[in-house]
């Protein structure tokens, strides 16, 4: 596949979706390998039960396939910047949804630009997190 210029891509593009059962194993395993000792994440906590850290979703919208499409034909690709709103705890058991987009292209400073932004979501449409990720590389 031949590396898209960002004048090629189209802002507003769908980049798909992801969905996963949000298991307590699963939270678990995530506070485990981060070494995180917080009650909440593990017991309980004061939104009822067991939540998941805010940081849990980070990679969900980096494993999206139309994102991947865009950004893994670049070899010199960097993340150039990344922002992430906390809009509500996750709960365990609830059906997880990750949609993401292309919100932008520009050129600036001889690199291409793309910003991708993805919403996570539970069963019950209630909204968790809001994600953006700023992807560059050298003009071609």
């Amino acid at each position: 596949m031949a590396n898209e210029a960002v004048g090629k891509i189209e802002v507003g593009k769908d980049v798909g979706m992801l969905q996963y059962r949000l298991t307590p194993w699963r939270l678990l395993k995530y506070v485990d390998t981060t070494g995180d000792d917080n009650p909440w994440y593990r017991v309980d906590s004061p939104f009822g039960g067991m939540i998941a850290p805010p940081t849990f979703f980070d990679s969900d919208l980096m494993r999206l396939p139309g994102l991947r499409k865009v950004v893994d034909p670049h070899p010199r690709r960097l993340l150039a910047g990344q922002e992430y709103d906390f809009i509500n705890p996750a709960r365990p058991g609830k059906l997880i949804t990750v949609k993401g987009k292309v919100a932008d292209t520009y050129v600036k400073g001889g690199r291409e630009y793309v910003v991708f932004e993805g919403q996570v979501s539970d069963e019950d449409g209630l909204e968790l997190s809001r994600v953006r990720l700023i992807y560059c590389w050298p003009v071609e």
